[in-house]
C-alpha cells in the first residue's frame, strides 16, 4: 500500500511539474518568447510549492487512514474481549451442566443398582463427568463401583451382550495423568 501511495505521489508531482513548465513556456512564448531569470525562479518556486502541497495533502490523508485503522483495531480488540468473556461464561455453564448430569446419573445408578439401567447410569455418569475438576478419590470410587457392577453382571451372566454397547463410550474418555 505504501508503494502504491509513493507511485501516485511521484506521478502527481511529475505531471504537475510538467504542466507548470509547459504553461510557463507557453506564456513566455506568447509574451515575446524570452525567459528571464525572474520567470525561471518563479517556475522553480511554483514547482516546489505544488510538490510540497501534494506531499502535505498525502500526509493528511495518511493520518486519516491511520486513525480509521486504529479505530478498526480498537473495535476488533473490544469484540475479542467480548468473545473471551462469552467463551468463559459458556465454559462455566458447560462445566455446571456436565457436573449436574453426572450427579443425576450417579444418583440413578445408586437407585437402580443391580439392573441394566443402573449399569448404564454408572457408565453415563463417568462419561459425563468433568475429569479435570472432579477430585481423584471420587473418580476412583465411581470406577470401583463400575467394576463391582460389571463383575456382578459377568458372574450372573445377565445382560452381558447388552453391556458392550454401553461400555463402548468409555473408550473415548481421557483420564488426566494427575488423577
Amino acid at each position: 500500500m505504501a508503494c502504491k501511495n509513493n507511485i501516485i505521489l511521484n506521478s502527481t508531482c511529475i505531471i504537475s511539474s510538467i504542466t507548470c513548465v509547459a504553461l510557463t513556456f507557453w506564456g513566455q512564448i506568447k509574451n515575446n518568447g524570452t525567459i528571464t531569470t525572474d520567470s525561471y525562479i518563479g517556475i522553480i518556486a511554483s514547482l516546489i510549492g505544488i510538490c510540497a502541497t501534494i506531499v502535505v495533502g498525502f500526509q493528511i490523508a495518511s493520518f486519516f487512514e491511520l486513525r480509521n485503522l486504529k479505530q478498526q483495531i480498537d473495535q476488533v480488540e473490544k469484540q475479542r474481549k467480548d468473545l473471551e468473556l462469552y467463551k468463559a461464561t459458556i465454559s462455566n455453564e458447560i462445566h455446571l451442566s456436565r457436573t449436574g448430569i453426572s450427579n443425576a446419573f450417579g444418583i440413578l445408578s445408586v437407585v437402580e443398582k443391580g439392573s441394566l439401567l443402573g449399569f448404564a447410569s454408572r457408565v453415563s455418569s463417568i462419561v459425563c463427568d468433568d475429569l479435570q475438576a472432579t477430585p481423584g478419590n471420587i473418580l476412583l470410587t465411581r470406577y470401583q463401583q463400575l467394576y463391582d457392577e460389571t463383575s456382578f453382571f459377568l458372574k450372573t451372566n445377565d445382560y452381558v451382550d447388552l453391556m458392550y454397547p454401553i461400555t463402548e463410550n468409555l473408550k473415548y474418555i481421557h483420564i488426566p495423568q494427575n488423577k
